[in-house]
């Protein structure tokens, strides 16, 4: 479809996995987190995005009433990460009995 995320992510594991998530079903445009709030409006207000997705770090910035989901990376497995948001639907439990070697690795 033609749906798009905007993505405020620095460079890591939970970015690339992210990426590959989010383009399976919409477009993603990842922005420098960097980048100043003059220059982040415009692109929000010339992208319309479904939703801007962003670590807590950038979660407070104005993002003109784009839905925010917070990605909150996990502190012991590279690549894992929970979101939350006003429209962040329920986490999915992590299956019984599996721990870091049961994720599916991209």
């Amino acid at each position: 479809g033609g749906d798009r995320i905007i993505a405020i992510l620095g460079n890591g594991p939970e970015t690339a996995v992210a990426l590959f998530a989010v383009s399976a079903q919409c477009g993603f445009a990842p922005i420098d987190p960097t980048t100043g709030d003059h220059e982040l409006a415009f692109v929000i207000s010339d992208l319309p995005a479904k939703a801007v997705l962003a670590t807590s770090q950038h979660a407070s910035r104005n993002m003109a009433g784009v839905p925010m989901v917070v990605l909150e990376p996990d502190a012991t497995v590279a690549g894992l990460f929970a979101l939350s948001g006003d429209e962040a639907p329920e986490p999915m439990p992590r299956p019984s009995g599996q721990g870091a070697e049961g994720i599916a690795l991209l």
